[in-house]
């Protein structure tokens, strides 16, 4: 069965990630330096193309992502993407996450 829920796709930049999340309220990683919230972006954002697989590559460049955002309203996604998650960190329970 289809799902009548659309997709988005939003292109951005890694350079942009890290200003968005700054100017968010209460800034998110606003304590570290911005060398370290870089890496810390990076890290999410190779775990969310390699692993969730819910961001790709855009043909824009090497620094240019597609985020579909569709995805997370369909409760199966969010679901598989979950338990992706949490074979990552090792099989913990989501209560414990």
């Amino acid at each position: 069965m289809h799902s009548c829920l659309q997709d988005q796709e939003i292109v951005f930049a890694f350079d942009d990630i890290d200003t968005i999340m700054v100017d968010s309220r209460p800034p998110l990683l606003g304590h570290l330096s911005k060398r370290e919230r870089e890496d810390f972006w990076r890290r999410c954002l190779r775990f969310l193309v390699d692993v969730a697989k819910v961001v790709k590559p855009n043909k824009k460049g090497p620094n240019y992502y597609t985020w579909r955002t569709g995805i997370f309203r369909s409760p199966y996604y969010r679901e598989r993407t979950l338990e992706k998650i949490e074979e990552t960190l090792g099989g913990r329970h989501r209560e414990q996450i």
